[in-house]
C-alpha cells in the first residue's frame, strides 16, 4: 500500500496481503504474497480509476508499516518512506489507533510522526493525543536500539533519522 500511494522508497518484491483468515504463502510473476491476518477492516478502498484493486488508504499503512517495522522494509525504508509523505489526515490517524487500541502503537507513531510533522501537516493536538495514549511501558524499536528517547520512552538505534539523505535535521 505504501508503494501503491507513492511513498514507497525502494520497490520491493514481498507483499504483506492484509486479510482475515491466513492462506499459504506463495508467489506470482516474482513477487512473494504473504498473509498478515488483520484485526481491522477500515480503510481498505477500492480506488476509482482501479477498480480490480483492493488497497488500504493512505493513513492505514503509515500506521501499520510503524507497527510492523520489518513489514515496511525495515527502519531505514520506513524512514525514507515517511520523510517522503507531505499530508495526512489526522482524523483517519486517530481513528485507527483507536481501532488498534495499543499504546505501544500510540508511542511509536507519536515518535516517528512528531519527526515529520511539519512536512506532513500535522498539529500540535495529533501529536498531543498519542501522547496522552502511549502508555508508560519503555519500548524498543529494534534489536539494535540502544539510544533512548525520554520523551516517547523508546529505545532506537543511534542517530536513527541520519537515514536522511536529503537535508532534514538529523535527530541526536
Amino acid at each position: 500500500a505504501m508503494e501503491y500511494h507513492g511513498f514507497g522508497h525502494q520497490i520491493s518484491q514481498k507483499v504483506m496481503v492484509g486479510c482475515k483468515s491466513r492462506f499459504r504463502p506463495f508467489e506470482y510473476d516474482g513477487i512473494s504474497y504473504s498473509p498478515h491476518v488483520s484485526t481491522i477492516n477500515d480503510g481498505i478502498i477500492t480506488p476509482p480509476m482501479d477498480s480490480n484493486v483492493r488497497v488500504t488508504d493512505r493513513e492505514r499503512p503509515i500506521i501499520d508499516c510503524i507497527d510492523y517495522i520489518k513489514y515496511a522494509g525495515g527502519l531505514e525504508e520506513l524512514v525514507h518512506s515517511l520523510s517522503s509523505i507531505t499530508f495526512l489526515n489526522e482524523k483517519k490517524l486517530v481513528e485507527y489507533l483507536a481501532l488498534y487500541g495499543k499504546p505501544t502503537l500510540y508511542k511509536k507513531v507519536g515518535f516517528f510522526l512528531s519527526h515529520f510533522q511539519k512536512e506532513m501537516q500535522l498539529s500540535p493536538d495529533f501529536i498531543s493525543h498519542c501522547k496522552d495514549h502511549a502508555g508508560e511501558g519503555v519500548v524498543k524499536l529494534t534489536d539494535q536500539s540502544k539510544q533512548y528517547d525520554s520523551e516517547w520512552m523508546i529505545y532506537m538505534p543511534q542517530n536513527i533519522l541520519s537515514y536522511l539523505e536529503q537535508g532534514v535535521e538529523e535527530y541526536v
